[in-house]
């Protein structure tokens, strides 16, 4: 009976690991893929071509907050510092899971859709890539 029970857990490891959907992650997750983008989001890391470029884009204060509401909203606020005056501008509208929940999709309040590929989605980490006009930007995200 035990090696049955050995058998039966190494099979299920096998298994769970070819679950995972996305390039970093996680194999497995108990919480549905809208269930986790659901949530506020804060930037940890921001990579423009590979080059970790977080602490020139969050410079001077710069703080970046999203939230995504499970009903499919979002509201992007961005606080920055410039000539000792801080500003701040905040954007919303809707997102969804597209591509085979492959992409993150977000529509702007003007009707201006943009879409990035997930490389890792968790509870408290998402990390998505998004390559236009030549350049890579990789960013990654905490809960807040």
């Amino acid at each position: 009976m035990k090696k049955l029970s050995l058998l039966f857990a190494l099979a299920a490891m096998f298994v769970f690991a070819g679950c995972g959907k996305y390039e970093d992650g996680p194999g497995f997750s108990l919480r549905s893929k809208e269930a986790r983008v659901a949530g506020i989001w804060t930037i940890e890391k921001y990579y423009e071509n590979g080059v970790d470029i977080t602490s020139d884009f969050l410079a001077d204060g710069t703080t970046v907050t999203v939230e995504f509401k499970k009903d499919g909203v979002y509201s992007t606020t961005v606080s920055y510092t410039f000539l000792g005056q801080t500003y701040t501008e905040t954007e919303t509208g809707t997102w969804a899971l597209t591509n085979d929940n492959a992409n993150l999709t977000m529509t702007d309040s003007q009707g201006d859709a943009s879409s990035v590929r997930i490389l890792r989605l968790t509870n408290s980490e998402m990390w998505f890539e998004d390559t236009t006009s030549g350049t890579t930007d990789e960013v990654h995200l905490i809960a807040k």
